[in-house]
């Protein structure tokens, strides 16, 4: 995985994170953190860190 897919990642899980908050919805900023990291673990099988 790229350094700049990773950094886009993690600022994707972080604004779901801040939006779900704004909302008071736990389970989205839940579910956002989950989602981000299944797809980050997804891309790193694919393509792993060298």
């Amino acid at each position: 995985m790229s350094k700049a897919n990773f950094t886009v990642s993690i600022t994707l899980i972080i604004a779901a994170f801040v939006l779900g908050l704004i909302g008071h919805s736990a389970l989205v900023a839940v579910s956002a953190i989950v989602v981000g990291a299944v797809v980050m673990w997804y891309f790193f099988r694919r393509n792993p860190l060298r």
